[in-house]
C-alpha cells in the first residue's frame, strides 16, 4: 500500500519518496519504515556530483547511499547503478540489505510499473531499463550513480583495487552524474586520504567547485543523536583528567559542545575500542587520520607521538653530531634518516629517499645536508646487505659493495647493523624506543608517512592479517627506521653492529 496522505506530486521529491516509500532491517533486525536521521538529511541537503565523506560508525550511509541509488533506478529510467565493496561477500551482503529488501518492501503498485526482469546475488534489472550491480569494481560500460563503501578500507588492504576503481570506475561515471565514496579513516595515506584531504582543502578555501571536483563531508558521532546514555547511566559515569581535558579542546579549539550524556556515551565507547576510537567515533576529521589503525605496525606508536607533541618542530641543532640510518630496498629505493641525539632524546631531523640512484647520489645528499647544518657525521648505520654484491645498481663493475664504494667516496665510521632474523623482534624494537623520538614535521613528511602505512599484509582468504608486513613505498622508511631501533649506541660503538676503521680493520 501507499502512503497515507500524500500528493501525487511528492512522488517527483526525491526526500519525500526516501522519507516516506522504504523499508529497512535496523540493528535489531526488525522490519521498520526509513526514516532519514538528521545526519543523513544534513547530507541530503549538501549533496554534490561528486561526494567523498569522512565518517564515524553507525549513522547508516552505506544504507543511505544505496537506498538513493535505488531509488534513482526506480523512478528514472535506463539508470546504470554501480555500488563497490571491498569484498564480493560484502558486497552481496549490501545488495541484499540495501537493494533487494527495500525494493521487495515497495508499495504493490510501484513493483507493478517498475518490475524485475532478471535479479541474482549481486544485479537486478528493472523493466524500466534500469540496472543495479554490486562488485568490487566497475569498469565497463556508463554509470549514472557509483557508490564506494569503505574506500578507506579498500585503499589501506587492497591498494591495487583502490587504483583501479580511481582509475577505472570513477571514469566510468560521466560528467554530471553521480560518485558516492564513504568510509571511515583508516590511516594518513592511500586514494580514499588522498581524496578527502584535496576536497577538504578545498572546502576549507571556500573554492568553487566544478563537476569534475569533490565535495568534502565530515559526520562526527556527536552529531548523532542516538550517541548518549540516559540520565541514569550517565549519572555513573566520571571522566578522568586527561577526557576532560580532550573535550575541553574540542571546545576551545574547534567549538565543539557536547552534553555529559553524550560525553558519558564517549567515554565508556572509548573503554571498549581505545586506541581504535578515534578511527571508529572521531570528533574531527585530523582526530580520524591520526588514529591508530588494524594492521598499522607501528600505529599506536604514532599516535602517542602526536598526542603527545612529538611530531612538530624539531629542527637541526648546531653544535650536535648527526647520525644516519639507512635501508638498501631489494627494489632499489634507498632511505635515510638523519639523527641527533640530545639530552636523552632522539631528534631525527630528516629523512630522504630515492630509486635508481648510484651511491654518489646518496654521498652528494650527505654533503648538502652537512654544508647546510655545519654540523658533523658521527656514524652511519647501514643494513647487513651493504656488505653484498647483489644490489646491482648500488655496485659498480669492480665489484665493490655499497660500504665499499661509500668509503671510497670518503665516508668514514660506517656501522653495520647485524641482521635479525626474527622480524616480530625487529619491530618490537622500534616500539619500546617510540617515547625517546621527536620527529622533525618538515623535514621528515615523507618518512612520517612511511611510519604511519607500514603495515602488515591482509590475507583476504583468511580475512585476517599476516605477520609479515605489505611490500609496499613505506617499507623501505619504516626499514632505515628500524636500523636505528636495532643498532644505535651512544658514541656510535657498542653491541649489535661492526664497524671497520678506514684501514679497513674490524672494530667492535
Amino acid at each position: 500500500m501507499l502512503p497515507g496522505a500524500f500528493d501525487a506530486s511528492n512522488y517527483a521529491d526525491p526526500k519525500w519518496r526516501l522519507s516516506n516509500l522504504y523499508w529497512i532491517q535496523d540493528e535489531r533486525a526488525r522490519e521498520i519504515p526509513f526514516r532519514p536521521n538528521p545526519v543523513q538529511l544534513a547530507l541530503l541537503d549538501d549533496l554534490w556530483y561528486l561526494n567523498v565523506f569522512l565518517r564515524s560508525r553507525q549513522h547508516g550511509m552505506t544504507t543511505f547511499s544505496d537506498l538513493m541509488g535505488l531509488d534513482l533506478g526506480v523512478w528514472m529510467p535506463n539508470q546504470n547503478i554501480g555500488i563497490i565493496a571491498h569484498g564480493m561477500r560484502e558486497a552481496s551482503e549490501i545488495f541484499r540489505t540495501k537493494i533487494q529488501y527495500p525494493y521487495r518492501h515497495l508499495p504493490d503498485g510501484i513493483r507493478a510499473a517498475v518490475g524485475t526482469v532478471t535479479s541474482s546475488t549481486t544485479e537486478m534489472q528493472l523493466s524500466n531499463g534500469s540496472r543495479i550491480a554490486v562488485g568490487t569494481s566497475m569498469r565497463s560500460g556508463t554509470y549514472q550513480f557509483l557508490h564506494v563503501s569503505e574506500m578507506g578500507k579498500i585503499a589501506r588492504r587492497y591498494p591495487h583495487k583502490a587504483a583501479e576503481i580511481m582509475a577505472g570506475s570513477f571514469q566510468a561515471v560521466h560528467q554530471g552524474q553521480y560518485i558516492f565514496v564513504e568510509s571511515t579513516a583508516e590511516g594518513r595515506d592511500g586514494h580514499f586520504y588522498v581524496l578527502c584531504e584535496t576536497a577538504k582543502k578545498a572546502r576549507q578555501a571556500g573554492k568553487r567547485l566544478t563537476a569534475l571536483d569533490f565535495r568534502f563531508h565530515f559526520f562526527a558521532w556527536y552529531q548523532d543523536p542516538r550517541n548518549q546514555l540516559s540520565e541514569q547511566d550517565a549519572a555513573e559515569v566520571r571522566l578522568t583528567e586527561e577526557q576532560q581535558a580532550y573535550f575541553a579542546k574540542l571546545q576551545q579549539e574547534h567549538s565543539i559542545l557536547t552534553t555529559h550524556r553524550q560525553r558519558a556515551w564517549w567515554v565508556k565507547k572509548n573503554d571498549t575500542l581505545g586506541d581504535l576510537m578515534s578511527a571508529e567515533h572521531p570528533s574531527t576529521p585530523e582526530e580520524a587520520f591520526a588514529a591508530a589503525v588494524q594492521g598499522a605496525i607501528f600505529g599506536k606508536q604514532m599516535k602517542w607521538l602526536r598526542e603527545r607533541g612529538r611530531i612538530g618542530d624539531f629542527p637541526v641543532l648546531p653544535g650536535h653530531p648527526v647520525n644516519t640510518f639507512w635501508d638498501l630496498g631489494k627494489r632499489d629505493c634507498t632511505a635515510i634518516w638523519w639523527h641527533q641525539f640530545v639530552g636523552g632524546r632522539h631528534r631525527f631531523v630528516k629523512f630522504y629517499q630515492n630509486s635508481f640512484q648510484d651511491t654518489g647520489h646518496y654521498f652528494t645528499e650527505l654533503q648538502k645536508f652537512q654544508m647546510a647544518h655545519e654540523v658533523p657525521y658521527l656514524a652511519h648505520y647501514l643494513p647487513h646487505d651493504a656488505d653484498t654484491t647483489t644490489l646491482a645498481s648500488m655496485t659498480n663493475r669492480d665489484g665493490r659493495s655499497v660500504r665499499e664504494q661509500l668509503e671510497k667516496k670518503g665516508l668514514s665510521n660506517i656501522v653495520i647493523v647485524s641482521r635479525i632474523q626474527d622480524l616480530t623482534v625487529g619491530h618490537d624494537l622500534p616500539r619500546e624506543k617510540f617515547p625517546m623520538a621527536e620527529i622533525d614535521e618538515a623535514g621528515c613528511a615523507e618518512g612520517i608517512s612511511c611510519l604511519d602505512n607500514y603495515q602488515l599484509e591482509w590475507d583476504e582468504k583468511l580475512g585476517a592479517f599476516k605477520p609479515t608486513p605489505m611490500e609496499n613505498w613505506a617499507i623501505h622508511g619504516a626499514d632505515a627506521f628500524r636500523m636505528w631501533a636495532q643498532g644505535w649506541q651512544p658514541g656510535g660503538a657498542g653491541a649489535g653492529y661492526e664497524r671497520k676503521n678506514k684501514r679497513g680493520h674490524m672494530t667492535v
